[in-house]
């Protein structure tokens, strides 16, 4: 019954963790760690209604030639699953269907991608069919259908915190919920938190490499695709839209002094746009190579904390950004006397055993 009851539990988990991704991924208008294939532009790979997992680029090498990518572009509707058959990250990428005869005519971008299809041996990871209640119009296609499925994972894991009945001296009886109880709620309270607070910066930064080149003059037999006069100064606009319900923090570096983006950070309202200026100012001839990132967050920690640790990685932002609430749920847990009570019991069990390991 033991091993029931902890089964019972991991599968709950699993329910309320997965209706936690699929209502972020709406919120946030992008596929989030796994998606569905909607058509059989895929086939043999990939079948329609597949659910395929999908790793944020920024979190991987930059996509390559033959990396399976899902992306849309800005003339796209929806969210597209196809291969890259050619070109580069700085020029953009050729994408094609498995199954269709021609390559999309439209260059993919780093930017452009929710993230790769990780593949083993050659093989695509994915569960057949999973995905056919997220295709087109199925009930998962929604965030608030799959609340449902939220929901339901509460309950269940609140029917598994049923009160203990201690039995007591003249019949009587009282209740009591066991501190192992308490403790796995704290814990899956802070997990929460922390996953939560990360979505909008697994889901919407990025990271990607640039190039742009000063030449002395102006050949006409010369494409004049990123490449600028010594006195030229380049500039365009980057609109940004904030998808999420919350307020987001948006901020821009780049490694090379010259690309400049005014503001460098500025906080977008639910549901607003903010446009932001892109300049590029070098008088150096030659090549030029660089990094450009962009973050999102939410405001929880000091602008000046934030752009520094920003600098330094969006990872390392991102965690100390998810660390306040789950430091929240920490502290209340802390003074709770049954938690304590838990970790009393835990640490007294794990000694015993570690004393029969050692003994035998």
């Amino acid at each position: 019954m033991k091993q029931l009851g902890r089964f019972l539990t991991v599968l709950t988990w699993l329910l309320i963790i997965g209706g936690m991704i699929v209502i972020s991924g709406g919120l946030m208008g992008r596929p989030l760690l796994v998606a569905a294939v909607p058509t059989s532009s895929m086939v043999p790979a990939l079948q329609p209604g597949d659910l395929i997992v999908v790793l944020p680029t920024w979190t991987l090498t930059h996509p390559g030639l033959g990396d399976i990518v899902v992306y849309k572009t800005p003339t796209d509707q929806n969210w597209i699953v196809h291969r890259i058959v050619d070109g580069n990250a700085i020029d953009g990428f050729i994408t094609k269907g498995d199954a269709n005869p021609v390559s999309d005519t439209r260059p993919v971008f780093v930017s452009d991608m929710a993230g790769v299809v990780p593949q083993v041996g050659g093989a695509a990871l994915r569960l057949p069919m999973a995905g056919s209640l997220r295709v087109a119009a199925g009930p998962l296609s929604s965030p608030i259908l799959a609340g449902v499925a939220l929901v339901v994972g509460v309950f269940l894991l609140a029917m598994d915190m049923q009160p203990v009945r201690v039995p007591r001296m003249h019949h009587k009886r009282r209740s009591r919920t066991r501190p192992q109880t308490i403790l796995s709620i704290y814990a899956g309270l802070a997990a929460t938190a922390f996953i939560t607070t990360l979505v909008p910066v697994w889901t919407l930064s990025s990271e990607q490499q640039f190039h742009y080149e000063i030449i002395p003059s102006r050949p006409a037999t010369v494409s004049w695709y990123n490449r600028f006069l010594p006195e030229e100064v380049h500039q365009e606009e980057v609109v940004i839209n904030n998808p999420s319900p919350l307020p987001l923090i948006v901020a821009f570096h780049s490694t090379d002094p010259a690309l400049t983006h005014s503001p460098q950070m500025a906080v977008i309202g639910a549901g607003k746009t903010k446009t932001f200026q892109v300049r590029v100012a070098n008088s150096e001839l030659g090549g030029h190579d660089g990094v450009q990132r962009m973050g999102v967050f939410l405001p929880l920690l000091p602008t000046p904390l934030l752009v520094g640790l920003f600098r330094q990685s969006i990872l390392l932002a991102g965690i100390a950004c998810a660390l306040i609430p789950t430091a929240v749920v920490a502290l209340l847990m802390f003074f709770d006397s049954r938690v304590r009570l838990a970790l009393t019991q835990l640490h007294t069990k794990f000694w015993v055993l570690f004393r029969r390991i050692v003994v035998h």
